[in-house]
């Protein structure tokens, strides 16, 4: 087990290799694969090894997650010892799919995966501190447009992650 082994999956107390800021609109190359952009890759850190995941709840997209935060997880799951335990193990292991990028820093997502995520040609990656996410690019643009419209009716804004990080021991 390595030295991040029993941390929590709290962004803050995560390693200086991120946080993954920004967004890139990318294209799917004819044989499926996606670059993952250079600052991005230099920021997994080692090993240079992602752990893509299917988004959880209602969300449409994929997450894409550095080895040291995918071990973090497993860490905490190692942990339990009851049938909740090899539960969790078997559901995030049957959802995850593990992928290193080649020389010009391609990555292949498996077929399942696009398709849950509604993938075609355009993938619109998001970075989301800890992780990045992929996403339709239609799917994405839907999921921004819905926010921005209920940001008045209880929607999640920009200044309110700002607020609250702000004011949050």
């Amino acid at each position: 087990m390595d030295t991040h082994g029993d941390m929590h999956l709290d962004p803050m107390a995560l390693p200086a290799e991120g946080p993954f800021v920004g967004q890139f609109l990318h294209a799917l190359d004819p044989k499926k694969r996606l670059t993952i952009p250079s600052e991005w890759r230099e920021l997994v850190g080692l090993p240079q090894r992602l752990y893509i995941v299917k988004g959880l709840r209602d969300e449409q997209c994929l997450y894409v997650l550095p080895d040291r935060v995918f071990k973090g997880m497993f860490a905490k799951i190692s942990k339990l010892s009851d049938d909740k335990g090899r539960q969790y193990a078997r559901i995030l292991g049957a959802n995850s799919q593990m992928v290193t990028w080649d020389a010009q820093g391609r990555i292949r997502v498996n077929d399942d995966m696009l398709a849950f995520a509604g993938i075609g040609e355009q993938v619109q990656l998001v970075g989301s501190l800890y992780r990045m996410e992929m996403w339709s690019h239609e799917v994405w643009s839907r999921t921004l447009a819905a926010s921005t419209l209920t940001s008045a009716g209880g929607g999640i804004t920009l200044a309110d992650a700002f607020e609250y990080l702000e004011n949050t021991p």
